[in-house]
């Protein structure tokens, strides 16, 4: 990982959190995929991570449920129901049966039977609730689920990555609030 190391600190749970894949801009798709396998790798060498926590949406976290799992670390599943996948493509859906299928039970949570847009809200923070580092894919000034598990995780006080696809840089830290848009009335 290109980011300097924050520490000797160990965080054996770690989840990930960022935008579904229409909201990147296609060249950043393979970028992202890049540096979240490289993040997988650098938090089990360094710090000590066993777990990682995927919220198994697509996207970044289907991404990083894949990065887990190659990186040799235990998967641990948390769906925010169990129709999330209706709408998805044939591909899409065996690629989340595939990775749903290596998860550990153990780190694994279904927050609800039926889609709801809280249910959403709930998975983010129970999942960074359950981590002790999180990994935040964010294009600074962007609305959507990843602003309210970025506020979340500044709530419950979890350090964390920062991997900006605009500028393509990963930094230590999660993105501050002063970055992200206003909360919606």
């Amino acid at each position: 990982m290109t980011a300097p190391c924050c520490g000797g600190g160990a965080w054996q749970v770690v989840c990930a959190t960022g935008p579904r894949p229409w909201k990147l801009d296609p060249d950043q798709r393979p970028w992202v995929r890049e540096r979240l396998d490289a993040a997988a790798v650098h938090l089990r060498d360094v710090h000590s991570t066993k777990v990682g926590l995927s919220g198994f949406a697509q996207g970044t976290d289907l991404w990083w449920a894949d990065s887990v799992i190659r990186a040799g670390l235990i998967l641990g599943a948390h769906i925010p129901c169990e129709d999330q996948i209706k709408p998805w493509t044939s591909g899409e859906r065996a690629e989340w049966n595939r990775l749903r299928a290596l998860a550990d039970g153990g780190h694994s949570h279904r927050y609800a039977d039926e889609y709801s847009p809280q249910v959403l809200f709930e998975r983010n923070r129970g999942m960074i609730a359950a981590a002790s580092f999180v990994v935040v894919v964010y294009r600074p000034g962007r609305p959507g689920g990843t602003v309210g598990a970025i506020r979340d995780a500044h709530g419950m006080r979890r350090p964390g990555y920062h991997i900006n696809p605009d500028q393509r840089r990963t930094t230590i830290g999660l993105p501050p609030l002063a970055l992200l848009p206003p909360r919606r009335t």
